[in-house]
C-alpha cells in the first residue's frame, strides 16, 4: 500500500494519471469497506452499555415517582382483593347471546352452537343459559315464535271474546323500584273505565280452569269489559292492586313476561271453550 501512494506521488508521465486514479479510487473502495464492518464492532458494545446505563436512572426515577408497578403492599389484604378479582371476572364472563329466531328451539341452537357461540360466551353459553335467555326475549320482531304463540291463541277466540292486547313501555332508567311501578301505573289506569279488573300477582288466589269458566261467565253478564293486568320485571304497584277487583295467582312459580301472556290466554280460550261446552278440556 505504502508503495502505490509513493508512486501516486511520483507520477512523471500525463498518461499515467488515469491509472493511478483509478487505483486511489480501488483504495477508497476498500478503506470505506473496511470502516463499514469494524467501526460498529469497535464502539457498539461501549454505546450499547451507554444505552442501558441511562435508561436504568430513568426507570429507576419512573418508579420511585409512583407511576411505574412497584408499589407498598404491605396495607393491602390480599384475600379480599383476590375475592374482589374473582367476582369482577365473574360477572365479565357471561353468555352474551342476542335471541333471534323463528321457533324456540331454533333460538337455543343458534345460541349453544359451537362454531359461533365463541361470540358471545363459548361454553359458559349452556342449555340452562341458552333456555333462559330465549324464554325471556320480549323482542316479537327476532324471536317471531313469541307473536305466533300469541297470535294463534287469539285466532281461536270465537266472535263471543273480543280480546285486546295493550303493552304499556316502562322507562328502564326510572328508579327505585316504586317509582317506576308507580308510573306504570298511572299509564295502566288511562285504559281503566267502569271494567272489572283482574291483576295477575303471586301474592293473589289461584283457582282451577273450571272455577275460571264459571266467573268469567258471570263478571261477562255483569261489565262491559275484563281487564287482565300483567306486571313487569318489578310487579305492580300496590295502589293498583288495592284497585283490583280480582288478584290472581297463576302459580308461585316466576314466569318470564312473554309465557305469562301465552298462558294466561291459553286459560282463557280453555275457559271459554268449557263455556261452550268445547271437548278441548278434558277433566
Amino acid at each position: 500500500m505504502f508503495k502505490i501512494i509513493k508512486n501516486f506521488f511520483q507520477v512523471k508521465k500525463p498518461g499515467d494519471y488515469l491509472k493511478y486514479e483509478i487505483m486511489g479510487f480501488i483504495l477508497f473502495i476498500i478503506i470505506l469497506t473496511l470502516g463499514i464492518i469494524y467501526v460498529p464492532k469497535i464502539f457498539g458494545d461501549k454505546t450499547k452499555e451507554n444505552y442501558y446505563d441511562d435508561h436504568t436512572d430513568i426507570d429507576q426515577n419512573f418508579l420511585d415517582s409512583g407511576l411505574g408497578i412497584s408499589i407498598d403492599d404491605s396495607d393491602i389484604d390480599i384475600d379480599s382483593e383476590a375475592a374482589n378479582f374473582k367476582e369482577r371476572a365473574k360477572l365479565s364472563r357471561k353468555c352474551k347471546f342476542y335471541p333471534k329466531g323463528d321457533t324456540k328451539i331454533s333460538c337455543i341452537d343458534r345460541c349453544m352452537n359451537p362454531y359461533d357461540n365463541y361470540k358471545w360466551g363459548g361454553k359458559l353459553c349452556t342449555n340452562s343459559i341458552c333456555s333462559e335467555i330465549c324464554n325471556n326475549c320480549k323482542n316479537t320482531a327476532h324471536c317471531k315464535w313469541v307473536k305466533d304463540e300469541i297470535t294463534k291463541y287469539i285466532s281461536r277466540f270465537d266472535d263471543c271474546f273480543k280480546i285486546e292486547l295493550i303493552e304499556i313501555k316502562s322507562d328502564k332508567n326510572l328508579k327505585p323500584a316504586e317509582h317506576k311501578k308507580s308510573q306504570e301505573a298511572k299509564k295502566i289506569n288511562k285504559f281503566i273505565n267502569n271494567d272489572f279488573v283482574i291483576s295477575l300477582d303471586e301474592s293473589g288466589t289461584s283457582c282451577s280452569s273450571k272455577n275460571l269458566s264459571k266467573n268469567l261467565n258471570n263478571w261477562m253478564q255483569k261489565f262491559p269489559k275484563i281487564v287482565f293486568i300483567i306486571g313487569g320485571a318489578d310487579g305492580l304497584d300496590k295502589e293498583l292492586l288495592k284497585k283490583s277487583n280480582w288478584i290472581w295467582s297463576l302459580s308461585k312459580l316466576t314466569f318470564p313476561h312473554n309465557l305469562v301472556k301465552i298462558i294466561l290466554l291459553e286459560q282463557l280460550y280453555r275457559a271459554s271453550t268449557i263455556i261452550n261446552k268445547h271437548p278441548y278440556h278434558r277433566e
